[in-house]
């Protein structure tokens, strides 16, 4: 979903008066429209406000671990096995959450326990194979400056969610019963993305219990 439609989107909640037409995923008509919003001096404070307010609905969406899932694959020879287990390092930049650590050895997945401690993973030891760490990704945040044509990319369903959560702080306290309708339409979203969302990618079919190496 681009950011443009999120602020249209939101906008369009707050001021159902609004007309504002584009084609979805079109990037020059929502530049368009989201143009055309600007021109209007009575949304500038309202589009302006929106940058803060995405940005903490992605906080909030990231808290619950519901940002892209990510893979990296580790042969087990290349680690060192410590008092804890295997330990294997936190990859650096968009590392947020440990959602689950694989072993693939003999043809078979088999899922490993792990604990997590000062940016280490230490997964259950097996001497070979290769691990594959799944992992929750952090979600980058937008600036006023982003491009309104700017991919907010998140696993389906949860973009959605976003203009109401901007509607809920747009509406605020002048408005408070559409403020909370806003936000229950928001965590209602949430919810079921929540219970959408997979642990892993679908390219694992099949967990094998752990056996002693």
């Amino acid at each position: 979903m681009k950011l443009g439609e999120i602020k249209i989107q939101a906008l369009s909640i707050v001021y159902p008066h609004l007309a504002v037409r584009y084609d979805d995923g079109d990037e020059d008509e929502i530049n368009n429209a989201v143009y055309e919003l600007k021109s209007n001096p009575n949304l500038e404070g309202a589009l302006e406000s929106s940058v803060g307010s995405i940005n903490r609905a992605l906080a909030h969406i990231e808290s619950m671990g519901l940002g892209g899932t990510r893979c990296v694959d580790i042969a087990a020879s290349t680690l060192k096995r410590s008092a804890g287990g295997q330990a294997i390092i936190a990859p650096e930049g968009d590392f947020y959450s440990v959602e689950r650590v694989l072993c693939h050895r003999g043809g078979k997945t088999y899922a490993c326990g792990y604990e997590c401690a000062n940016g280490v993973i230490y997964a259950d030891y097996m001497a070979r194979g290769v691990y594959t760490l799944v992992y929750r990704s952090k979600i980058p945040r937008v600036r006023r400056t982003t491009a309104d044509s700017y991919n907010v990319d998140l696993p389906t369903g949860i973009c959605e969610a976003i203009p109401y959560f901007v509607a809920y702080e747009l509406f605020g306290a002048e408005n408070p019963d559409k403020a909370q309708a806003s936000m229950r339409i928001f965590e209602i979203i949430m919810a079921r993305a929540e219970k959408r969302s997979a642990p892993c990618n679908e390219c694992f079919q099949i967990i094998y219990s752990m056996e002693e190496d």
